[in-house]
């Protein structure tokens, strides 16, 4: 919650205020209806992709634990499983696609393109989820996803639902293993 305050907060003085622009500068906006089936799509793409990816990084010796997972198994209870929920299923994908895609990708492609937008702002989510080192792949490729979610539907609704319904995915394959 402090990292979602600090990152709205810096973005709402030092980019919209100073400029006199609104949230929906940052892709906080409706997205057109056609786009809710895809959305399903990009769901499935996600999924598949981040068990590829984990498959592939198993064969490196790269496995699902961390200190995350391990924190959330030793103390699976009602309380903890639903503030795992609301902290990696609801907060954590509304900041961070405000903050990544909305402002991060969104400056990079103006910038440099499309393709290196998506690249970099991909990286830099990556990098941000540090130390989960284990996890990192698996975030690559869904900023990849999540960035060209955003430039497709022009909004970062569509990314923070596939984003949040991921990770509450990863959350309940946790506390069942």
């Amino acid at each position: 919650m402090t990292i979602a305050i600090v990152l709205l907060t810096g973005l709402y003085v030092i980019a919209l205020r100073p400029q006199r622009l609104s949230w929906k500068e940052e892709g906080i906006c409706k997205f057109s209806a056609k786009y809710w089936w895809r959305i399903l799509i990009w769901l499935l793409i996600t999924i598949v992709s981040s068990v590829i990816v984990v498959i592939l990084t198993s064969f490196l010796g790269n496995s699902v634990e961390n200190s995350k997972t391990e924190s959330l198994q030793q103390n699976i209870n009602l309380l903890t499983v639903l503030i795992g929920i609301i902290s990696a299923g609801v907060i954590s994908p509304i900041y961070e696609e405000i903050f990544y895609r909305g402002f991060i990708y969104r400056w990079l492609r103006v910038r440099l393109g499309m393709n290196w937008g998506i690249l970099i702002s991909s990286l830099i989510f990556t990098v941000a989820h540090f130390p989960t080192v284990n996890a990192m792949p698996v975030n690559f490729i869904n900023g990849i996803v999540f960035a060209w979610v955003y430039e497709k539907t022009g909004s970062v609704i569509p990314g923070m639902i596939i984003h949040g319904l991921m990770n509450t995915t990863a959350i309940l394959l946790t506390i069942s293993e």
